[in-house]
């Protein structure tokens, strides 16, 4: 049984100059209906003396390290307690403190997943971006992990593919769709984050992250689409490759 709606996640390392600002955005949540938990890579800056300072906040604190990104989120779901997980990593913020208790919880029961819009933040910018229909998930993320909230029992048994080090994410919820149809998936027009595009993991990579994601839709459908998406993936890696020589 769930002792809570919503177990929240930040997984981070040596990001001592971000995770303070995200933390706040998390604890000063109007909502009480949901646990706190921080997984960090061991960091060797300041940044587990930062997550210790708000320790009373936050339900669970690990601190050791890793194999990357997916390898801590994999373990955060190790100690989720709520129906509800969401991912809220360092340097990324809930676009408001009313965000949580915005969302209409009854009427997502019956769901598997929902997400909701995003704000793309890069440097002093901040660009709102509404995302895409459920049905495009079948090609791609319709948002970035920042807006999805995921039923912790079915992300508990896929888990986060390490053999993807880019997309896995996208693994997950094209696996959970593929398994439980469309109707399991809602989109919800409430803006839900802030993701720090400039940094942040998928941003700096973004080629590597469709050919993970080509690699992943490979397992489902070889459809016109995805051989499409193949040849593009290919062609703007020999473009890259020219312009390294």
């Amino acid at each position: 049984m769930s002792n809570v709606k919503l177990s929240i996640v930040t997984v981070t390392y040596n990001a001592e100059n971000l995770v303070e600002d995200t933390i706040k955005s998390i604890i000063e949540q109007d909502f009480s209906d949901m646990e706190y938990i921080v997984i960090d890579g061991k960091s060797t800056d300041r940044t587990l003396d930062i997550i210790n300072h708000y320790a009373s906040s936050i339900q669970t604190i690990v601190s050791e390290p890793d194999r990357g990104i997916f390898d801590a989120m994999n373990k955060a779901l190790r100690f989720v307690k709520g129906e509800w997980v969401y991912f809220l990593n360092a340097g990324d913020l809930f676009a408001s403190s009313n965000v949580l208790k915005s969302i209409p919880w009854k009427d997502l029961d019956n769901k598997i997943a929902f997400y909701g819009d995003m704000i793309y933040v890069r440097g002093s910018n901040e660009k709102f971006s509404q995302s895409r229909p459920v049905s495009f998930l079948h090609e791609s993320m319709p948002a970035s992990h920042q807006a999805f909230f995921v039923k912790s029992e079915a992300a508990k048994k896929i888990g986060f593919d390490l053999q993807y080090k880019y997309a896995s994410d996208y693994n997950m919820m094209l696996r959970l769709i593929t398994t439980h149809g469309d109707a399991s998936f809602a989109h919800i027009p409430l803006t839900i984050a802030k993701y720090e595009a400039e940094e942040g993991f998928s941003s700096r990579y973004p080629n590597d992250v469709f050919g993970e994601v080509i690699a992943i839709r490979s397992h489902i459908k070889k459809d016109i689409v995805w051989y499409w998406d193949l040849v593009k993936y290919k062609l703007k890696k020999r473009l890259h490759y020219k312009s390294c020589r």
